[in-house]
């Protein structure tokens, strides 16, 4: 996790096997949660701007998910599942 500014909070959670998780946040009161659960999950978080909230669970096999988010109050949900 990498974090630039004031308030951000970042949580990840894994499971499995070759699991990965980047989240870079700059700015300020951003929050970001990623949840993984079984085998070659990949998840890449960006949150450009304050108050930016996204949240990835995935479960299951080979999944991927890439979240970009510039500017501000921006919220964005992925779920995957298998």
């Amino acid at each position: 996790n990498n974090q630039n500014g004031d308030l951000n909070i970042a949580s990840t959670s894994q499971s499995g096997y070759f699991n990965e998780s980047e989240t870079f946040q700059d700015g300020n009161g951003n929050n970001s949660s990623v949840m993984q659960d079984g085998t070659t999950n990949y998840s890449r978080v960006f949150e450009t701007g304050d108050l930016n909230s996204s949240s990835v669970s995935q479960t299951g096999l080979s999944h991927n998910s890439l979240v970009n988010q510039n500017g501000s109050s921006n919220v964005s949900n992925v779920t995957q599942s298998n």
